[in-house]
């Protein structure tokens, strides 16, 4: 089970944009659609436990000055989170995601270039980290207000 303490410690809570898309901004749909129209050439996000089961986002933007906006996390940040803090692979990460957006096995098979088997595979090995049985326990848990604790 994730437990707050296990992403805290992680030390994957922030990046930067030019860092996650391996210096191939342009790649980013938040780079194209939303920084590259407001004149930001990189961003830096870092996400911070809010306690009480919230999470924070600061995002460091930079063009000829540099703005700073901290915000509440947004499930489309914290779900990463989470999956970090449970200890899948990345390539489970990557399958995870996928799932989280509505995703078929064949569609994940042919995104990803792998057999439906395999996607297969690595759905049994996330479901056993996460401790659910389908996509829909995977989905609601990732979203709950509050990852469950362990001890």
């Amino acid at each position: 089970m994730a437990t707050f303490a296990k992403i805290r410690g992680s030390g994957q809570s922030a990046d930067a944009l030019s860092h996650a898309t391996q210096g191939h901004v342009a790649q980013s749909i938040r780079y194209r659609e939303q920084l590259l129209p407001a004149g930001f050439g990189d961003e830096l996000r870092a996400n911070f436990d809010a306690q009480g089961g919230r999470w924070g986002c600061a995002a460091f933007m930079r063009a000829a000055e540099i703005c700073v906006v901290a915000t509440v996390a947004s499930p489309a940040e914290v779900v990463p989170i989470a999956l970090i803090g449970y200890g899948l692979t990345p390539r489970e990460m990557e399958v995870a995601l996928h799932v989280v957006r509505g995703r078929s096995t064949s569609d994940i098979a042919r995104i990803l270039s792998l057999t439906n088997l395999r996607v297969q595979d690595h759905l049994k090995a996330i479901f056993a980290k996460t401790s659910v049985r389908s996509r829909r326990q995977l989905v609601a848990q990732l979203f709950a207000a509050t990852p469950p604790e362990t001890a």
